[in-house]
């Protein structure tokens, strides 16, 4: 950890109007000693910090300049940092960076939530993806192990349970979840109906806004596996996907939310070549190319004309309304879930899809 005492001396000094002579005195040793710490060329006895912290009334953390926790601000502009550092350098030179954060921050645990995160989203950056996944359960059972926070807990819990499902042990997420399904309101629902009986009409219509968003982008999100499960059943598959669609086009999915939308897109593409039905196959690729051009780039969180008082409620994430990985990395993934997929192999040589993947590559992110 890099220690920051010189230059704190320097500072009280000045703000208190003290000269070194005046400093030096008052602790019994040499002027030249003051000098030599606020150079960095030594630092003082550790006998004589309370005593220095004492003179300048100031904690020993504040004088050492130990900052054992970041704000929320600081972790979102770290991630960001980060996340497009993995664009520009080496995963490796970037994984030094935040192995030397962490050890700086080992007692910030949303900052090391956020690091598992980081971590989760840029695993297969590496040789052996798995390495990071470890790096990021070694974290998250840190943050359910000793924060007091019980939002942090839950989301750790969530985190690894989603890490246990990528690296295909189903059996232990199982074990650190609960699988019994309880019909409840959700904790949002019971704040709208508070805010609502208390005549804060505003907060409620702008609670009950983020429910609604919420309750269809999850929609949405549980089509595509729910397709996929029925995907030997024509007639079932097709139906999901005709209703899901219809969903996405009344709120207008393409636009407000198109993160959800490729990956739906992407789903039924896949099930229509399983019955070989290669008109509606590249229709939906199409789909997912018309969104990568129009509606994703810059990848951000918004809201629309209907879902108007999202805008704060985004600006709270962890890392604000952006994306937890760069732009170019997304394009990259992009253009491999169409490629690199040998559910289109039925479709390699059509026109359309060539044209798809060239688009796809001139994307200006």
């Amino acid at each position: 950890m890099e220690l920051k005492i010189g230059q704190c001396i320097v500072q009280a000094r000045h703000k208190n109007k003290i000269t070194q002579a005046e400093l030096a005195n008052f602790l019994g040793v040499s002027k030249a000693a003051v000098s030599k710490w606020e150079s960095g060329a030594s630092y003082p006895d550790i006998t004589i910090l309370p005593k220095i912290a004492t003179y300048f009334n100031l904690s020993i953390d504040d004088l050492i300049g130990y900052e054992p926790q970041m704000t929320k601000e600081e972790i979102r502009k770290t991630y960001i940092r980060l996340r497009n550092r993995f664009e520009t350098d080496t995963p490796k030179e970037v994984l030094e960076e935040c192995e030397s954060l962490i050890q700086k921050y080992y007692s910030c645990f949303p900052f090391l939530k956020q690091m598992a995160v980081l971590f989760m989203n840029h695993a297969n950056l590496f040789e052996k993806p798995d390495l990071l996944y470890d790096k990021a359960l070694f974290l998250i059972e840190r943050v359910r192990t000793h924060s007091d926070n019980a939002d942090e807990v839950k989301e750790s819990i969530n985190l690894q349970a989603t890490i246990y499902i990528l690296t295909n042990q189903p059996e232990r997420a199982l074990e650190i979840v609960d699988e019994t399904i309880k019909p409840t309101i959700p904790d949002i629902e019971l704040v709208a109906q508070i805010q609502h009986l208390m005549g804060e009409t505003k907060k409620a219509s702008a609670t009950y806004q983020i429910a609604i968003y919420q309750h269809v982008i999850s929609l949405i999100s549980d089509a595509s596996p729910y397709l996929l499960l029925h995907a030997s059943n024509a007639p079932r598959a097709k139906e999901i996907i005709n209703r899901t669609l219809a969903v996405a086009k009344a709120f207008q999915l393409n636009r407000l939310h198109p993160n959800s939308m490729l990956n739906f897109y992407l789903t039924a593409a896949q099930i229509y070549c399983l019955y070989q039905e290669t008109e509606n196959a590249l229709s939906m690729l199409e789909e997912y190319g018309n969104i990568c051009k129009k509606y994703l780039f810059p990848v951000t969180l918004h809201g629309d004309d209907f879902f108007d008082e999202l805008d704060a409620w985004f600006e709270e994430f962890d890392i604000g309304n952006g994306a937890p990985r760069g732009n170019a990395l997304i394009q990259e993934s992009l253009i491999a879930a169409i490629r690199n997929n040998p559910a289109f192999s039925l479709l390699q040589n059509q026109p359309r899809f060539q044209t798809l993947l060239q688009q796809l590559e001139q994307l200006n992110c």
